[in-house]
């Protein structure tokens, strides 16, 4: 067989010839004249001139007469991929002339195309005409099948697809890139009770992203391990300027995700009344009165072989932590801890977005000194972290206030209960008996406290800490931020 008298179709990684091995398909030398001239034609698409367009017209006729049934089955092909490939080109290219001679060529509907792609869809020639029918659907505003369909049309919509959807989000986080890709992938471990690494550590929506990005570095790989080219990928490197398989390349290999992890229970942290999100953080910091845990947060991207890996920091990644021991002897009077100075200033880093949380039963004033240390070291803390109840990681960003005025709703909390101030008055929320013990009202803060109001928490230094971040949670709204007053 003569590779140079045959049209190529990439699937799978391997060359797909026109006119395949003796017994399946008829072999070129036995093909009618025509239809060997067609093929030697169709080595490069012509977009912008009449010569692919032509062997369409050339190919229905051919169809027209009564001929030997292995050449009808591989004209059959030839025209209904060559049609599909050129309206899609015409798709991408937002080329409505080279749409309207592609279907004047085909001779008939788009329902028609995709009824005739269908029925030659067995056999030798169902990857590629099953790639050329779903790429056809998709442009049209079909929804994808990307994981039931292989082939370089599949992979080059696919690649399309994510790079807008990102675009459209010129400043998006890598936890915002999460929520895009998530749309692309699926979970592979929706099906099983163990899953792998990376995605064990991930929750649902990071894992469907993560799978995403796996496919996107084989979609790359394949794009750029093709030595010869089919027609339609010659024509998209040629013609469509946001496929160009070296920058797509660069876009992959920098695409940085910080998916959410799934509940930890390395990480001893207070609990949230309620949960909310804010963007990436890149280390969570735990205060207790003796230790402090801390912990990077994982970062997602392709690895040099394309594969998708939690990329190394400067110090464990979650779940994994690690402990900083309080070894002075703390003072009355809240000072920077140097233990956690050094830890923001020579490992976390200064321009990392740091979240501080807090270990069970530890007093309110380490949190000031927390605030402190991030302070003197030039880190500037802007978000408070919390579990769950389900144990997973709650984020809720905030302000610092220094002074004594306070703003918005006024509360301080106290031992016994909280205070609430507001421009009607001052009331008091006691703790009130459950049983044998005492607890906090909620309920009563909430009953009290304006909605939507900014509100503005101080507390006594002996209070604790949990308490204080858990009326940060409750009363905080996400349009007027919280203000948190250092004492």
């Amino acid at each position: 067989m003569n590779p140079s008298s045959c049209v190529r179709w990439l699937v799978g990684g391997t060359l797909l010839f026109a006119c395949v091995a003796p017994g399946k398909v008829a072999n070129a030398q036995n093909a009618a004249p025509m239809l060997r001239e067609v093929q030697r034609g169709l080595a490069r698409y012509d977009l912008r001139g009449s010569k692919t367009t032509r062997a369409v017209v050339r190919l229905r006729r051919f169809l027209s007469q009564n001929i030997h049934s292995a050449d009808r089955r591989e004209a059959r092909f030839l025209l209904s991929v060559l049609s599909a490939d050129l309206l899609v080109l015409a798709k991408l290219n937002d080329d409505p002339q080279l749409h309207a001679r592609a279907l004047k060529a085909w001779g008939g509907s788009l329902g028609d195309l995709d009824k005739e792609l269908r029925a030659i869809s067995r056999g030798v020639y169902a990857s590629v005409a099953r790639d050329a029918r779903h790429a056809l659907r998709v442009v049209q505003g079909g929804d994808p099948s990307w994981y039931q369909i292989s082939g370089p049309r599949r992979d080059v919509l696919f690649l399309l697809r994510v790079q807008n959807a990102l675009g459209e989000q010129t400043d998006a986080s890598a936890s915002s890139r999460v929520r895009i890709m998530a749309r692309f992938g699926r979970d592979p471990c929706a099906s099983s009770d163990r899953c792998s690494e990376p995605y064990a550590r991930f929750d649902k929506t990071g894992r469907r992203a993560v799978n995403a990005l796996a496919d996107l570095g084989r979609v790359i790989r394949r794009l750029q391990s093709d030595p010869h080219g089919d027609p339609f990928m010659m024509a998209i490197q040629g013609a469509v300027a946001a496929v160009k398989v070296e920058d797509s390349s660069t876009f992959a290999r920098n695409l940085v995700l910080a998916p959410a992890l799934k509940p930890i229970r390395s990480l001893a942290l207070t609990r949230a009344p309620a949960s909310t999100t804010t963007g990436s953080i890149d280390a969570v910091v735990a205060v207790g009165i003796e230790e402090i845990a801390w912990g990077f947060l994982p970062r997602v991207g392709l690895s040099a072989s394309g594969e998708p890996v939690v990329l190394e920091r400067r110090g464990p990644v979650l779940p994994k932590t690690a402990i900083i021991r309080v070894s002075q002897e703390l003072r009355p009077v809240p000072q920077a801890l140097p233990e956690l100075t050094e830890l923001f200033a020579e490992v976390i880093g200064t321009e990392a977005a740091v979240a501080i949380g807090a270990k069970p039963k530890t007093p309110a004033h380490m949190f000031t000194r927390a605030m402190l240390s991030a302070r003197r070291a030039g880190v500037n803390v802007r978000t408070l972290v919390a579990k769950t109840d389900v144990g997973a990681l709650s984020f809720r960003a905030f302000d610092v206030d220094d002074s004594e005025r306070g703003q918005g709703v006024q509360v301080y909390v106290r031992l016994g209960g909280f205070s609430v101030r507001t421009p009607g008055g001052t009331q008091t929320v006691p703790r009130v008996r459950d049983g044998s013990q005492w607890r906090f009202d909620w309920d009563e803060l909430s009953r009290v406290t304006p909605a939507r109001r900014k509100v503005s928490i101080r507390y006594m230094s002996g209070a604790g800490l949990e308490v204080v971040l858990g009326a940060a949670f409750k009363l905080a709204h996400e349009r007027h931020p919280l203000v948190l007053a250092l004492r």
